[in-house]
């Protein structure tokens, strides 16, 4: 008799919402949001983003933290860059500000990125008090 893989039995619950589905947060920068299992904020940007626009990112990020997330409960951020075209210079400060300033945040798992996206999630990461790992993986939203 095989023992059950506890990982198939395990079923996530994804909450996704009408209103957190490409969003307008700029010109020219979008993003969809999910929450899996009340633990993994997981985002998909498409675009360009100004600090502008991540200022609204991050505004639009702290509100469905306080909606889909306990008070104070740690979670993983996995960022679906597959349709990221990157973004200024402020925008990257402000988003690695951002970051910083996340006490309940304990990694970040980067995945499609560019090859210049990349490098700079590697120089980011020194910044950072936790992993920061960028992967090339496939659609996860």
């Amino acid at each position: 008799k095989s023992a059950k893989n506890p990982i198939r039995q395990k079923k996530l619950v994804i909450d996704t919402r009408p209103e957190w589905t490409m969003v307008a947060l700029g010109r020219n920068f979008r993003v969809t949001v999910c929450i899996v299992d009340r633990s993994i904020l997981v985002t998909r940007s498409s675009g360009f983003s100004t600090s502008y626009d991540i200022g609204r990112y991050r505004q639009f990020i702290k509100t469905i933290l306080r909606e889909g997330f306990d008070t104070n409960q740690t979670y993983i951020h996995v960022m679906d860059w597959s349709e990221y075209r990157g973004g200024s210079i402020g925008a990257r400060n402000t988003a690695i500000r951002f970051m910083q300033d996340q006490p309940q945040l304990r990694g970040i798992l980067i995945c499609n990125a560019s090859a210049f996206l990349q490098m700079t999630v590697r120089l980011s990461e020194k910044l950072l008090s936790f992993p920061a790992i960028s992967l090339a993986l496939t659609e996860i939203l």
